[in-house]
């Protein structure tokens, strides 16, 4: 983070806790055991446990240089900011520690407690995007209103956001630093969930950097867009297929239920309709006009029609309606 985000930042701290000379006149010193951790803390604490024990360590030596902010809960306190300062003061063996003591509503706890963190840098990629998505929900805020009182560009909090779209096994090798948020939010334009997967372990095995991930999700973005083109393309010539059987489909009069109706345009066109809905569609026509059993199957490369008959008969049947 450079100087003047942490400048940004500092403001939007003094703005929330009031002036140095406000602080100095509620110093208090308060027993740890009247303090709860806040429940707005975005930071997953079990995972920085040896970063703890250094704190510890320093604690011991050199007592809690800067006060933790505490608001009032019940009889006890909150912890609003300054949750590692606490923690390591109790691994220490401290019972008090230095406070102060604001009056600050829920809203105010989670902005402080985000903001404290990243200004310290403490938060992982996945934390720092669950702590804005909390801060966007629980606050009824946008993204612009969110930047502007995180002093944050719309476009860092929209990146970080997209992180949380990608499958959990992807944000858990984010979270364990096997693959960086830059890699990960390449990713996201992936349509499919489990190739999303795929390619973050064929990333991880490669050790590609950010460029090397931009350049192989691109190709694979065009692979999947050229199988999509033949996919829909074989789908038509399998719409065709039932316009040109000639049995009848029904009894005079009767109604197609609504996902039987076929789905051609007059014009030989297909209807962008989803591809489940049309094939199921395409089976049941085929099934009755045939009449055979009818499956359409598709795999990463094409569809496939697979025709069940009871007799060579009945094949010789359909091909004759074929030749018609």
């Amino acid at each position: 983070m450079n100087e003047e985000k942490k400048s940004r930042l500092g403001r939007g701290l003094d703005a929330l806790l009031g002036s140095k000379g406000e602080h100095d006149q509620e110093l208090k010193d308060i027993n740890l055991e009247r303090i709860e951790p806040n429940p707005y803390q975005p930071r997953d604490n079990a995972a920085a446990e040896e970063e703890l024990e250094e704190l510890a360590e320093s604690v011991r030596e050199n007592g809690i240089l800067q006060p933790v902010i505490l608001t009032t809960s019940g009889e006890g306190y909150y912890l609003v900011a300054g949750e590692r300062r606490w923690r390591a003061a109790r691994k220490a063996g401290l019972e008090r520690i230095p406070a102060l003591v604001r009056d600050l509503d829920q809203d105010k706890m989670m902005e402080l407690a985000l903001i404290e963190n990243i200004h310290r840098k403490d938060l992982n990629p996945l934390e720092e995007a669950r702590a804005y998505k909390q801060l966007l929900e629980e606050l009824d805020l946008t993204q612009a209103e969110l930047s502007s009182r995180l002093g944050r560009s719309r476009s860092s909090i929209s990146n970080s956001l997209r992180l949380l779209k990608l499958p959990l096994e992807v944000q858990e090798y984010v979270s364990r630093e096997t693959l960086s948020a830059g890699q990960a939010r390449t990713l996201a334009g992936i349509d499919s969930k489990d190739q999303q997967i795929k390619a973050a372990e064929k990333i991880m095995e490669e050790k590609m950097s950010v460029r090397e991930t931009e350049k192989y999700v691109s190709r694979l973005k065009k692979s999947a867009e050229e199988s999509g083109e033949r996919k829909d393309k074989e789908l038509l010539n399998i719409d065709r297929l039932s316009q040109k059987v000639k049995t009848e489909t029904s009894e005079p009069g009767e109604q197609l239920d609504e996902d039987e109706i076929d789905v051609r345009h007059s014009d030989g066109g297909v209807e962008d309709k989803s591809r489940q809905v049309r094939r199921s569609s395409l089976e049941k026509q085929l099934s009755r006009m045939l009449p055979l059993e009818i499956k359409i199957k598709e795999d990463e490369e094409s569809w496939q029609l697979h025709i069940k008959a009871d007799s060579l008969d009945q094949l010789e049947n359909l091909l004759q309606k074929f030749e018609e």
